[in-house]
Protein backbone atom coordinates (compact mmCIF):
# COMPACT_ATOMS: atom_id res chain seq x y z
CA UNK A 1 0.00 0.00 0.00
CA UNK A 2 2.79 2.26 0.57
CA UNK A 3 4.71 1.82 -2.88
CA UNK A 4 0.84 2.14 -4.34
CA UNK A 5 0.86 5.73 -2.41
CA UNK A 6 4.53 6.55 -3.35
CA UNK A 7 3.95 5.54 -7.07
CA UNK A 8 0.80 7.97 -6.83
CA UNK A 9 2.98 10.58 -5.43
CA UNK A 10 5.09 9.90 -8.19
CA UNK A 11 3.12 10.34 -10.60
CA UNK A 12 1.44 13.27 -9.99
CA UNK A 13 5.04 15.20 -9.23
CA UNK A 14 6.49 14.02 -12.86
CA UNK A 15 2.85 15.56 -14.46
CA UNK A 16 3.28 18.81 -12.03
CA UNK A 17 6.58 19.25 -12.95
CA UNK A 18 6.14 18.64 -16.43
CA UNK A 19 2.92 20.87 -17.02
CA UNK A 20 4.97 23.59 -15.21
CA UNK A 21 8.23 22.91 -17.76
CA UNK A 22 5.49 23.38 -20.45
CA UNK A 23 4.38 26.45 -19.18
CA UNK A 24 7.96 27.94 -18.91
CA UNK A 25 8.58 26.70 -22.20
CA UNK A 26 5.80 28.55 -23.74
CA UNK A 27 6.46 31.65 -21.96
CA UNK A 28 10.28 31.62 -23.68
CA UNK A 29 9.15 31.34 -26.81
CA UNK A 30 6.21 33.77 -26.34
CA UNK A 31 9.02 35.87 -24.59
CA UNK A 32 11.43 35.41 -27.61
CA UNK A 33 8.81 35.65 -30.53
CA UNK A 34 8.64 39.49 -28.68
CA UNK A 35 11.89 39.82 -28.82
CA UNK A 36 12.40 38.79 -32.36
CA UNK A 37 9.31 40.98 -33.14
CA UNK A 38 10.81 44.16 -31.46
CA UNK A 39 14.10 43.70 -33.42
CA UNK A 40 12.92 43.61 -36.61
CA UNK A 41 10.74 46.61 -36.17
CA UNK A 42 14.03 48.53 -34.63
CA UNK A 43 15.74 47.58 -38.36
CA UNK A 44 12.89 48.29 -40.06
CA UNK A 45 12.67 51.92 -38.54
CA UNK A 46 16.69 52.35 -38.66
CA UNK A 47 16.57 51.20 -41.99
CA UNK A 48 13.21 53.76 -43.58
CA UNK A 49 15.42 56.40 -41.46
CA UNK A 50 18.07 55.75 -43.45
CA UNK A 51 16.44 55.75 -46.39
CA UNK A 52 14.45 59.00 -45.69
CA UNK A 53 17.78 60.30 -44.94
CA UNK A 54 19.74 59.76 -48.19
CA UNK A 55 16.59 60.12 -50.27
CA UNK A 56 17.16 64.01 -48.23
CA UNK A 57 19.86 64.26 -48.81
CA UNK A 58 20.12 63.26 -52.93
CA UNK A 59 16.98 66.29 -52.84
CA UNK A 60 19.31 68.76 -51.11
CA UNK A 61 21.88 68.15 -53.72
CA UNK A 62 19.42 68.49 -56.74
CA UNK A 63 18.12 71.82 -55.17
CA UNK A 64 21.97 73.13 -54.69
CA UNK A 65 23.05 71.80 -58.39
CA UNK A 66 20.07 73.99 -59.70
CA UNK A 67 21.07 76.82 -57.16
CA UNK A 68 24.48 76.81 -58.50
CA UNK A 69 23.50 76.68 -61.99
CA UNK A 70 21.34 79.75 -61.59
CA UNK A 71 24.32 81.19 -59.80
CA UNK A 72 26.64 80.33 -62.44
CA UNK A 73 24.81 81.88 -64.96
CA UNK A 74 24.11 85.27 -63.10
CA UNK A 75 28.44 85.42 -62.90
CA UNK A 76 28.32 84.72 -66.51
CA UNK A 77 25.81 88.05 -66.78
CA UNK A 78 28.03 89.61 -64.19
CA UNK A 79 31.53 89.07 -66.37
CA UNK A 80 30.05 89.64 -69.22
CA UNK A 81 28.87 93.62 -68.02
CA UNK A 82 31.76 94.01 -66.22
CA UNK A 83 34.81 93.54 -68.74
CA UNK A 84 34.73 94.77 -72.08
CA UNK A 85 37.55 93.41 -73.04
CA UNK A 86 36.63 90.70 -75.16
CA UNK A 87 39.68 88.69 -74.34
CA UNK A 88 39.27 89.47 -70.67
CA UNK A 89 35.69 88.48 -71.07
CA UNK A 90 36.86 84.78 -72.52
CA UNK A 91 39.69 83.98 -70.11
CA UNK A 92 37.30 84.80 -66.99
CA UNK A 93 34.08 82.91 -69.14
CA UNK A 94 36.94 79.51 -69.50
CA UNK A 95 38.01 79.63 -66.19
CA UNK A 96 34.61 79.57 -64.14
CA UNK A 97 33.63 77.23 -66.51
CA UNK A 98 36.40 74.89 -65.90
CA UNK A 99 35.48 75.66 -62.06
CA UNK A 100 31.68 74.47 -62.57
CA UNK A 101 32.76 71.72 -64.85
CA UNK A 102 34.52 70.39 -62.28
CA UNK A 103 31.87 70.79 -59.35
CA UNK A 104 28.95 69.47 -61.29
CA UNK A 105 30.92 65.94 -62.11
CA UNK A 106 31.70 66.10 -58.40
CA UNK A 107 27.81 66.65 -57.56
CA UNK A 108 27.28 63.53 -60.44
CA UNK A 109 29.79 61.29 -58.43
CA UNK A 110 27.91 62.07 -55.45
CA UNK A 111 24.56 61.72 -56.89
CA UNK A 112 25.71 58.11 -58.54
CA UNK A 113 26.92 56.81 -55.28
CA UNK A 114 23.53 58.12 -53.33
CA UNK A 115 21.84 55.88 -56.08
CA UNK A 116 24.22 52.70 -55.54
CA UNK A 117 23.91 53.56 -51.56
CA UNK A 118 20.04 53.45 -51.93
CA UNK A 119 20.37 50.62 -54.29
CA UNK A 120 22.70 48.26 -52.24
CA UNK A 121 20.19 49.70 -49.17
CA UNK A 122 17.14 47.85 -51.11
CA UNK A 123 19.24 44.98 -52.17
CA UNK A 124 20.12 44.25 -48.63
CA UNK A 125 16.59 44.78 -47.31
CA UNK A 126 15.42 42.05 -49.82
CA UNK A 127 18.17 39.81 -48.84
CA UNK A 128 17.67 40.00 -44.78
CA UNK A 129 13.67 39.86 -46.07
CA UNK A 130 14.48 36.50 -47.11
CA UNK A 131 16.59 35.31 -44.52
CA UNK A 132 14.48 36.14 -42.41
CA UNK A 133 11.51 34.08 -43.59
CA UNK A 134 13.63 31.10 -43.93
CA UNK A 135 14.47 31.66 -40.11
CA UNK A 136 10.48 31.58 -39.16
CA UNK A 137 9.77 28.82 -41.21
CA UNK A 138 12.77 26.75 -39.82
CA UNK A 139 11.47 27.55 -36.66
CA UNK A 140 8.04 27.00 -37.77
CA UNK A 141 8.95 23.51 -38.59
CA UNK A 142 11.13 22.50 -35.81
CA UNK A 143 8.08 23.32 -33.96
CA UNK A 144 5.78 21.16 -35.61
CA UNK A 145 8.54 17.85 -35.35
CA UNK A 146 9.30 18.75 -31.84
CA UNK A 147 5.21 18.58 -31.01
CA UNK A 148 4.95 16.06 -32.84
CA UNK A 149 7.54 14.09 -30.66
CA UNK A 150 5.82 15.49 -27.59
CA UNK A 151 2.22 14.13 -28.91
CA UNK A 152 4.28 10.79 -29.18
CA UNK A 153 5.42 10.62 -25.94
CA UNK A 154 2.59 11.31 -24.51
CA UNK A 155 0.65 8.49 -25.51
CA UNK A 156 3.13 6.28 -24.86
CA UNK A 157 3.80 7.74 -21.55
CA UNK A 158 -0.02 6.88 -21.20
CA UNK A 159 -0.05 3.30 -22.39
CA UNK A 160 2.59 1.93 -20.38
CA UNK A 161 0.87 2.31 -17.11
CA UNK A 162 -2.41 0.77 -18.86
CA UNK A 163 -0.37 -1.94 -20.23
CA UNK A 164 1.30 -2.37 -16.91
CA UNK A 165 -2.06 -2.47 -15.06
CA UNK A 166 -3.48 -4.88 -17.55
CA UNK A 167 -0.32 -7.24 -16.54
CA UNK A 168 -1.04 -6.65 -13.27
CA UNK A 169 -5.01 -7.52 -13.18
CA UNK A 170 -3.70 -10.27 -15.29
CA UNK A 171 -1.01 -12.19 -13.20
CA UNK A 172 -4.09 -11.24 -10.53
CA UNK A 173 -6.58 -13.07 -12.05
CA UNK A 174 -3.66 -16.07 -12.77
CA UNK A 175 -3.13 -16.08 -9.19
CA UNK A 176 -6.96 -16.05 -7.94
CA UNK A 177 -7.59 -19.30 -10.51
CA UNK A 178 -4.04 -20.89 -9.21
CA UNK A 179 -5.23 -20.31 -5.33
CA UNK A 180 -9.06 -21.45 -6.00
CA UNK A 181 -7.96 -24.68 -7.78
Amino acid sequence: RHAQATKIQKVYRGYVERFYYRALKREHAELMRQKDFEERRRAQATQRLQNWWRMVMAVGLVKSMRERKQQREAEFARIAEQNQDPADLIANLFWTYEVQTERDLVTEQGLLRAKQSAAATTIQARWRGLATRKHVAARLHLHAATRAASIIQGHWRNYIPKLQKRKAVFKQQKATTIQCA
